[in-house]
């Protein structure tokens, strides 16, 4: 139905770097806000089933020697611009490398993606353009109609058509995703349930004794 390649898959939490608003006063060095970094290919929001709620995405046109451009989630406009629109409005971050901008416009609001797992509280994301802001190892998206599992072996004849030597590795469905980002969480509840089962038979044994 739909791909898209991106930095991070939409459960990974991710790292963040600091930034400052352009035309409000520069915190103290060192006290800068900080955003989670998500760069992504034009249709990730489609891929992954982001709700796009003002603005636009990012484009093909937004690419190499163009303006830095970047989409925010909801928690980061309600952090940053509780009372105003923050389309238009520009980031301003330290370049990384050359021909890297250091100045982004902030071109679209989505919703916000649970990459903290699904019972947290989603924190402030920036999407940039991966052209402009790139890195070597990705992930790629891939929302299908059938069964995803059954897709893998066309995904990979499809790869490796256009690159043989491209590794595609850690093939893995939300599904999976999903649960490895809740294993902890399930653990911790079965660990708690194994307790509160021993605890019941601990009391039973005592009241039958007395």
């Amino acid at each position: 139905q739909s791909v898209a390649v991106a930095m991070q898959h939409p459960l990974a939490p991710g790292w963040t770097s600091s930034f400052t608003i352009d035309g409000r006063e520069p915190p103290p060095s060192g006290q800068e806000p900080e955003s989670s970094i998500r760069p992504v290919m034009p249709g990730y929001f489609r891929a992954v089933g982001a709700k796009l709620l003002r603005g636009r995405e990012i484009q093909e046109s937004d690419g190499v020697g163009k303006p830095g451009v970047v989409v925010i989630n909801e928690a980061f406009a309600r952090l940053h611009f509780p009372n105003e629109d923050p389309i238009g409005r520009r980031i301003l971050r330290g370049s990384w490398w050359k021909g890297m901008p250091a100045s982004y416009e902030i071109v679209g609001v989505v919703a916000d993606e649970r990459f903290n797992g699904p019972r947290a509280p989603a924190d402030p994301a920036t999407y940039f353009s991966l052209a402009q802001f790139t890195f070597n190892d990705n992930w790629l998206l891939v929302r299908t109609k059938t069964d995803a599992k059954a897709f893998v072996s066309t995904l990979r004849r499809v790869v490796w058509s256009m690159d043989r030597d491209l590794p595609l590795e850690n093939v893995q469905t939300m599904n999976e995703l999903l649960g490895d980002s809740v294993a902890d969480s399930r653990f911790n509840t079965a660990l708690l349930s194994l307790f509160a089962v021993v605890a019941l038979l601990l009391a039973a044994i005592g009241i039958y004794g007395v």
